[in-house]
């Protein structure tokens, strides 16, 4: 690990934007303190720089001099412009660069959905999420001496539990079938391959970029729900094993060159049909939204299958488009 300063990263385990960045810290081997945050206690947290955020969502990364910053792409852009050595995560211009933005960026937005119907659309997957989490909080929360007793949790796992269930159509992620068939499609892309021959071990090659961050801190989130985790575990043991290695990659020695990429891989040209049919009309269509509206767009598959989504004006959605197109712009500029 480096002998500078260490970061603080503040997450939750039950995040894939925390996951995502506290395995992307290991991989670049910046020392850093995990330590376990709410989102709902932010507001009233000891240091007034966190409680001065904007937006109150985890992780929020700390420097050695007392600056903070929230939103995983936000931080992994500002690190990449302070370490430029040999173990960068994001290519540096052109076709690949935008690349990787655009994978990251569905893996965030998109797959992330697919993982949140997965964690509370059944019963089952329901009560197991509600125990894990708040039991994860509890017993990282440095005020307890000891832990509640379940009858004494039950309260607030319901509370909790009853508040995710409630946003499943606010963000669009009432519809098991759309978003079974995208987890399947992309763990099945990944698995697909890794199995193949002389398989490049990451996306887009050799060594990880900012889009397989994106896509494993939400494969790690369903590789713990109970009917995703085994599902993968069952049918796609090879990107189940993947899960496992991203979590810790800061034994993996790499000097990242970035002319060793490959842009056709077997999972990414699958994962590139299904952002073209589905998460770019999407995009287009939220963009043209505005705040209180419903964003309604139809899917139109090669397969023949045709889903109907729907779901509120996202204005997080609409600044990842507006970033998309910068990117795209300065690609075709460059």
């Amino acid at each position: 690990m480096s002998t500078r300063p260490p970061f603080t990263l503040y997450g939750s385990n039950a995040s894939p934007y925390s996951c995502k960045m506290r395995a992307l810290m290991r991989y670049r081997r910046l020392h850093f303190t995990w330590v376990p945050l709410n989102p709902m206690e932010m507001a009233s947290h000891p240091n007034p720089n966190i409680r001065a955020l904007k937006a109150k969502v985890i992780p929020v990364l700390e420097w050695p001099d007392g600056r903070v910053l929230n939103d995983s792409t936000v931080i992994i852009d500002a690190l990449e412009a302070e370490f430029r050595d040999g173990r960068t995560v994001v290519p540096p211009a052109g076709p690949a660069r935008f690349l990787a933005k655009l994978l990251e960026d569905f893996f965030d937005e998109w797959l992330m959905k697919a993982m949140f119907n997965r964690r509370w659309s059944s019963e089952v997957d329901r009560d197991w999420s509600g125990r894990w989490i708040i039991s994860d909080q509890l017993m990282s929360a440095p005020e307890l001496v000891t832990l509640p007793s379940p009858s004494q949790t039950s309260g607030l796992i319901k509370f909790f539990r009853d508040r995710q269930v409630g946003r499943l159509a606010l963000v669009g992620c009432e519809d098991d079938k759309l978003w079974q068939h995208v987890m399947y499609e992309v763990v099945g892309a990944l698995d697909m391959q890794l199995r193949s021959g002389d398989a490049c071990r990451f996306l887009l090659g050799p060594h990880p970029t900012c889009a397989d961050f994106a896509l494993f801190g939400v494969l790690k989130q369903l590789s713990l729900d109970h009917t995703a985790g085994r599902f993968i575990q069952d049918h796609f043991d090879a990107a189940y094993g993947w899960v496992l290695a991203m979590d810790d990659l800061s034994g993996l020695e790499t000097d990242v060159d970035w002319k060793s990429l490959h842009m056709d891989t077997p999972a990414v040209k699958k994962i590139l049909k299904l952002i073209s049919a589905m998460y770019m009309p999407y995009l287009v269509a939220n963009g043209k939204a505005t705040r209180g509206e419903w964003v309604e767009v139809e899917f139109h598959l090669d397969d023949g299958q045709t889903f109907r989504h729907k779901e509120k004006f996202g204005p997080y959605q609409k600044k990842c488009l507006d970033d998309l197109k910068r990117h795209y712009e300065q690609l075709t500029a460059s």
